[in-house]
Order: C-alpha cells, then structure tokens, then sequence
C-alpha cells in the first residue's frame, strides 16, 4: 500500500497523562519503536554515576529557556523554566531479571514555575519522550503536543457522553463505523462551538449557525429580552442561548457552558429548527 506525501511524513504520537507512566508500556515503546510524550508519575531510578534518581538530577540541569504558557482554567499567563535530559531509567524492583536488558533510554522534558500567584500552586510538569529533543524549540513543540491532551479528552467526552457511542448497539463492525463517522462529524461541530466560544466569542454567528437556527433562536419567546431580535448576533449570545436549552443556568458566577449543555442544547435546537423550517415554507 502507497501512503500519500502529506501521510508517509507523519508521524504516530502517543500522547497521555500520568496514569499511562507505567514501565512496562514504556518497554515494549522502546522494543515496537512507538513513538510517545507522557507526563512522569514517579521518580524513577536512573543509570548515573552521581544520580540516583531522576528528580534530583532535574534539578541540576540547567535552564535553557523560559516558556510562557497560557493557563486557561486559572485565567492566568505562567512563565516557566525549561530543561532537557537524555536519561536511561531502570527498572523497578519488581522486575527481577536481566536489568541491563530492562533499561529504557528516554529524553526528559521539565518546565516549572518559579513564583505562582498567591494561593495557587507553582505549575511543574515532567515530560518523557522517546523522541530525540536536542534543543528549546524541540522541548517547547512536545510541550505544545502534551497540552492537545486536554482537547483530545474533550472530544472524547463528547463522543462518550454528548454522543453516546459506547451505548449503540449496531452488532456488525461495519454498521458500528459508519455510525462512529457520522457521530465523529456531529462531535468535532460540538467540540469546534467550545472553541471558538472561548477564541473569538464576539464574531458573528452566522459563522457556526445557519439563518434556520438563528431564527429559530429569535423566535423563542424566553429569548426575545436576552438576544438581539434585530441586527448581528454574536457567537457568544448564541453559545449561551444554545447552553441554556441544554440546562445551562447562566447565572453570573457560573463557568462559561461546556460540551455536555451545548450537546443537549443542539439537540432541542436541531428538532426546533425543523418546525421552524417547515413553519416558514408554509408561511411564505
């Protein structure tokens, strides 16, 4: 089989938290040559002649780079110390044969905060990667990878909890994929409108809704006094409006609305948009 330019230059990438730093799947990694960035659980013991474990010899690395990260959830910008490491890791006592055979050679990547702000907790991150990382803007891209995990988790709640894949019962591998791309398409449009509501939430909204759905949302009688009945609609009164037909409560101190109201919310909104057609076709 023929892989296309844009596919035969890409590459694999296992990308996970700290529940996958097992060292057994960081092995057979190394023996199947699976490429992989995963945040460090444990301290590990290493093959030094000074350093014993990986935390202390971190800490005599020296700095290379500062990086400056947004921290969305905080609402805050973090500045970060930035070190690089080949190490070899040993095994863990439980794994009693050969140790030399055992070994993992691996690159480190650790980024911590010297001075949070009051009351919150410095940010530190460890990073291990079999993939070579000989300089800052290396480090700083396998940063970048490590933090789409938190993406690539949302679109799987979606996909879990909006879409409830894992409930379907189609009984054939076939009917199970089409049923999974047609659900992908309807999860990424979800996952797109918590994007864009947190990067550009003043656009208009004709850019994630067609004229059916916003005049479906004009017409409801409990949004005529919150959205504009006339004129442009911005992406954010849209979002919240979708939201508060899912059960978003849009109180003042609330969280800006997450995948779970919205796909709710688009589920009303799509059966509503269909009476609201049809009404109008018949209306003129």
């Amino acid at each position: 089989m023929r892989l296309s330019a844009s596919y035969a230059n890409s590459m694999v990438v296992t990308v996970a938290d700290r529940e996958s730093d097992i060292y057994e799947f960081l092995l057979e990694a190394q023996t199947l040559n699976a490429k992989y960035v995963i945040r460090a659980c444990y301290d590990r013991h290493i093959d030094h002649t000074e350093y014993k474990r990986l935390q202390a010899y971190l800490n005599k690395v020296e700095t290379i780079a500062i990086v400056e990260i947004d921290v969305p959830r905080q609402g805050r910008r973090a500045f970060l110390d930035l070190r690089i490491a080949a190490v070899t890791l040993r095994p863990p006592m439980r794994m009693t044969s050969s140790k030399s055979k055992l070994q993992v050679s691996c690159w480190v990547i650790h980024v911590s905060e010297r001075e949070a702000p009051q009351g919150l907790e410095p940010l530190t991150w460890t990073l291990l990667t079999n993939i070579p990382v000989t300089s800052a803007e290396q480090a700083i891209e396998r940063l970048g990878w490590y933090r789409r995990r938190w993406s690539i988790e949302e679109y799987h709640k979606i996909l879990k909890s909006g879409c409830p894949v894992e409930d379907c019962r189609l009984q054939t591998a076939e009917r199970l994929g089409k049923y999974i791309a047609l659900i992908s398409v309807i999860g990424w449009r979800i996952f797109w409108l918590v994007h864009i509501s947190h990067a550009d939430p003043n656009a208009p909204a004709e850019v994630v809704l067609t004229q059916v759905e916003i005049g479906t949302l004009r017409s409801l009688k409990r949004f005529r006094e919150k959205i504009p009945q006339k004129g442009p609609l911005t992406i954010n009164q849209a979002i919240v409006a979708i939201a508060c037909l899912g059960g978003y409560l849009n109180r003042k101190k609330d969280p800006p609305p997450g995948a779970t109201v919205l796909w709710r919310g688009w589920q009303r909104l799509d059966s509503m948009s269909e009476i609201y057609e049809s009404i109008a076709i018949s209306y003129g």
